[in-house]
């Protein structure tokens, strides 16, 4: 595992105790398979749970999306932005608007997640 960590240049860190389905961490999470990949967010709550690594580095960008305004933990833990954008349905490619930006909170968020070829409208 650390080979391949290292080889793909990821940079969040991983937790694997080699108990597979058995481990503390599973158990702490409520993992009931694999391969779901679970995306930990700075409050301890899953902001995410893929079937796929396809959506991975998307989902990290969200999570990992800095803010000017701290606390940052705080608002993620209430306001649940990776959630959110997946009950809405926002897609790579989308067009979307965040009416009453404010300090643009979920701007960054939804450009993360429409990437390069979506357009935010703040």
């Amino acid at each position: 595992m650390e080979r391949f960590i290292a080889q793909k240049g990821v940079f969040w860190p991983q937790i694997c105790d080699g108990k597979g389905d058995d481990g503390s961490v599973p158990k702490l999470y409520n993992v009931n398979g694999t391969p779901d990949l679970y995306v930990i967010d700075r409050a301890g709550n899953i902001a995410a749970r893929l079937f796929s690594a396809k959506l991975l580095d998307q989902q990290l960008a969200e999570v990992t999306a800095t803010d000017a305004f701290p606390p940052r933990i705080q608002r993620d833990a209430w306001q649940r932005p990776v959630e959110i954008m997946e009950q809405l349905g926002v897609r790579a490619g989308n067009a979307v608007a965040d009416v009453g930006a404010g300090d643009g909170y979920f701007t960054f968020r939804l450009a993360a997640r429409v990437g390069a070829r979506g357009k935010v409208f703040a």
